[in-house]
């Protein structure tokens, strides 16, 4: 599937799949049909993610700790980790702990199979989480070192 067919494809959509102006960048954004990969937008929240000011105008993210963060997800890697295998043996499981919107909580999951990828994307996508519902998307990571900054890796 293609945004805007004919144009050049959008730098920053190939390497993570997201792009700040969402479908109304210029360039064009190519997503797979299907793949091993899929891409779960924003789906790990936590308030220390948001960007917001408070009163005193400053950012109210500042008044949690990353050892807070890292925990708050550690109960959501295990959570919903659990439910992920059940449709295939998972790969790689990278979460972007980024502040910009089109980044912030995405959660990639990389299956062995193509089959796998695709029963998860049945079994997950519309589905809800956390009072949330979910927008599952088939994605192609080329190279994971140069995709995202800020992840939570499985092995930390």
């Amino acid at each position: 599937m293609e945004t805007n067919p004919g144009k050049k494809p959008c730098p920053f959509f190939q390497k993570v799949c997201a792009c700040r102006f969402f479908d109304t960048c210029s360039r064009n954004h190519i997503r797979p049909g299907v793949s091993s990969t899929l891409l779960i937008t924003n789906f790990f929240t936590h308030i220390s993610l948001e960007v917001k000011e408070n009163e005193h105008g400053s950012d109210s993210s500042l008044e949690f700790e990353k050892e807070d963060t890292f925990k708050y997800y550690k109960d959501f890697f295990y959570d919903v980790i659990l439910e992920l295998e059940k449709c295939g043996k998972i790969r790689r499981f990278v979460t972007c702990c980024n502040h910009e919107p089109h980044l912030r909580g995405n959660v990639y999951i990389q299956y062995e199979t193509t089959r796998e990828a695709l029963s998860s994307y049945h079994k997950f996508n519309g589905s809800f989480y956390a009072g949330k519902q979910l927008n599952v998307e088939f994605c192609s990571i080329s190279n994971w070192r140069n995709a995202i900054c800020g992840l939570f890796f499985r092995n930390k």
